[in-house]
């Protein structure tokens, strides 16, 4: 299934149309990792802010609790497959 960078799928009128509030945001020694719910899994975003003139933002759908552990590589305005992990 694929979702957006705030977590909708695809088959939602919301997909790709609809920002998310975020709920909790930490910053970890260069990076500002964003999640828009609570579950423990689900979109999580990264600032990249190490190059002050050129800050990066990504995002990687994965667990929170690992997040500085996940590699993100996708641009904010490309879908994720989760298969079928919702």
């Amino acid at each position: 299934m694929l979702i957006d960078c705030y977590g909708f799928p695809s088959n939602s009128i919301a997909y790709q149309k609809q920002k998310r509030h975020f709920t909790e945001s930490v910053k970890i020694g260069g990076f500002t990792y964003i999640r828009f719910g609570t579950d423990d899994i689900g979109p999580i975003h990264r600032l990249d802010e190490s190059a002050a003139d050129n800050p990066k933002l990504l995002w990687a759908y994965g667990s929170w609790a690992d997040k500085g552990n996940i590699s993100f590589a996708t641009d904010l305005n490309a879908p994720i497959d989760i298969g079928a992990a919702e």
